[in-house]
Formats: structure tokens, C-alpha cells, sequence
């Protein structure tokens, strides 16, 4: 890595941290404002901004009946539900049915579309149980009808079990140390968390998204944002060099209080939501 990438981590990191040092004067400003009974706080447009946020989704795929199963691998006294009565396949007639009465209702916000759910099959490549055309049909609904009001984004890679970049394949080891909800992420570098959130965004760009950021499933990267959030704008710039991350329109879908970590550079704001 040369020397101007390093610089310019640096200022995005000390600029992201001068920004959270004036919140407290903000807030400050606010409360006299309050007190001025000639000053009226709005919300933007006169509305009080209200957003979805769809986790753990992705194209036909159930991700609960494939990962609770090595959820409960790593904690077996924790996921005791019978994840084989719950139904493998989440049916696009249900996306269909879901959108459309987002869509009459005014409902916007952000959608995950996980790569590689559960380590069950790539979005950009098939998915073992489903047929190439019910897999493009599914992606083609999800492009031409949820992305009209929707965000994209990916929740890392599986959601389950952490990938090795360079071969594709799980880590093979099952503990907290390699699931991507828990420890990996905490004691990554802004360099090796760029590598891990640019790979799943570039499986999301092959298969024909555009994403304005990431989704974190679970506690991934929890004690780790500083670099999560530089990472989260070098993915993002580096996949689809933008140069931004949101766009205006997608900014006004979310709530600020559903973002885990807000960074402001160029007047863009880069969202890193927070999964479960």
C-alpha cells in the first residue's frame, strides 16, 4: 500500500473523529434552540422520517433454516430451535406480495442481499436447490422492483462462517473466531476488513447491484469502527468507484439512529447498518 492510501486513511479516520467531537456542542445548540419560543425544530419536509431496515435477506434463500444450524455449532446452548420445521426457501411470491404493499403504503429503506447465504451457493453464480433461471428470476425481481425504493446492501459474505478470500471456501474452523457475527472482525486491521466487505460487494456488483454500503450482521466489527468505517468507504469506493457512498436520495431513507457508525467526507455520508 503506498504511502497517499495511508495518508488518506488517516484523514478519513481524524476527520470521522473531529466530526463525533462536535456532536455534543450540536446537541448543546439544540437544547437553547428549544428554549426559544420563536425557534421550531422541523423534521425534514415536514415528516418524521421513518425507515425499514430488511436483514438477513437474499435472493430464495431462508438464511434461518441454513444458519442456525452452525449458529448452533459454535453455541449449541443457544440456538435450540428445530430449524427443520421452518421452511428452506423464502418464495419470491412473498417479495412480490411484501413490495407491493411497500409500495402502496409510501414504505422505503434498505434491503441485504447476501452473497453467499449460509455458505449455501453465490447470487452471482447459483445456488445448489434452485435451477439458474429461478435464481435469475428471483435476482431480476429484486433488481427491477426492490431497488426502486430500496437500498442494497450486502451483510458480509455468508452471514455464518467467515470466508477465506482467496480460495472462496470457509475458514475451517467453527468457533466465535471464524463466524462472522462475533470475534473475526473485532482485531482486523482498515486494510484486511476492506479485502472481506470488497469481496462481497463485488459478488452483489456481478450480480447486478449497486450498493451504497454494507449491512454488519450481528456484532461484526462491533469493537472495531474506526476501521470498519475506513474500510466500509474503501470497499465501497474501490467496487464501483463512486467516489461517494450515498447518494441524496438513499440518505433521506434512513433514520441516523439505525446507523452504527456515521462518517462525513465531501458532504456524503457512509452508512454502516447494523444486522442482527
Amino acid at each position: 500500500m503506498n504511502q497517499f492510501s495511508m495518508d488518506r486513511r488517516k484523514f478519513i479516520q481524524s476527520s470521522a473523529l473531529s466530526a463525533l467531537s462536535i456532536k455534543p456542542a450540536l446537541k448543546s445548540l439544540q437544547n437553547a434552540s428549544l428554549r426559544d419560543e420563536y425557534v421550531k425544530i422541523l423534521n425534514p419536509l415536514g415528516r418524521v422520517p421513518v425507515s425499514m431496515i430488511i436483514d438477513d435477506s437474499t435472493s430464495l434463500v431462508n438464511l434461518a433454516y441454513y444458519g442456525i444450524p452452525q449458529f448452533a455449532k459454535v453455541f449449541p446452548k443457544n440456538y435450540l430451535q428445530d430449524w427443520r420445521k421452518l421452511p428452506r426457501e423464502i418464495p419470491d411470491s412473498f417479495v412480490v406480495e411484501f413490495i407491493e404493499w411497500c409500495d402502496a403504503h409510501g414504505v422505503k429503506g434498505k434491503y441485504s442481499m447476501v452473497p453467499y447465504p449460509a455458505c449455501t451457493g453465490w447470487l452471482h453464480r447459483f445456488i445448489p436447490g434452485w435451477s439458474e433461471e429461478e435464481l435469475r428470476k428471483s435476482l431480476d425481481l429484486v433488481r427491477n422492483e426492490v431497488t426502486r425504493n430500496w437500498d442494497i446492501h450486502p451483510e458480509m459474505i455468508s452471514h455464518t462462517r467467515v470466508i477465506n478470500v482467496n480460495t472462496g471456501l470457509p475458514f475451517g474452523e467453527a468457533t466465535p473466531r471464524f463466524m462472522e457475527n462475533w470475534e473475526w472482525s473485532q482485531d482486523k486491521s482498515a486494510d484486511e476488513l476492506t479485502e472481506y466487505l470488497a469481496f462481497a460487494l463485488n459478488i452483489l456488483k456481478e450480480a447486478g447491484f449497486s450498493c451504497d454500503g454494507v449491512t454488519t450482521p450481528g456484532g461484526f466489527g462491533s469493537r472495531n469502527m474506526s476501521n470498519l468505517a475506513t474500510a466500509t468507504m474503501e470497499a465501497v469506493n474501490e467496487t464501483y468507484s463512486t467516489g461517494e457512498f450515498l447518494e441524496e436520495k438513499g440518505a433521506n431513507r434512513y433514520l441516523p439512529g439505525f446507523a452504527k457508525w456515521r462518517l462525513c467526507t465531501g458532504g456524503k455520508l457512509v452508512f454502516v447498518t447494523s444486522g442482527q
